[in-house]
């Protein structure tokens, strides 16, 4: 199977949680928690041990991790 295929079908399965009304109410209609599980679920079947941030966690960390390089508490 074309990975581009393989990917448009991932987008219609994703597209039907989105309008299911059950993982809707699990997920309290939060689209980027539902993405993070959607990628989860793939990640766990292929064995992938990479972690996933949002861009607006990945600025937290990076702001903890430099605070701490300059001996602040964040």
């Amino acid at each position: 199977m074309d990975f581009n295929k393989l990917m448009h079908e991932n987008k219609k399965r994703f597209n039907l949680w989105l309008e299911d009304k059950e993982f809707m109410d699990i997920m309290d209609g939060n689209i980027e928690a539902m993405q993070k599980e959607f990628i989860a679920c793939i990640q766990l079947q292929i064995g992938s041990k990479f972690q996933l941030l949002t861009n607006e966690e990945l600025r937290k960390e990076n702001e903890r991790y430099h605070a701490s390089m300059e001996g602040f508490d964040y």
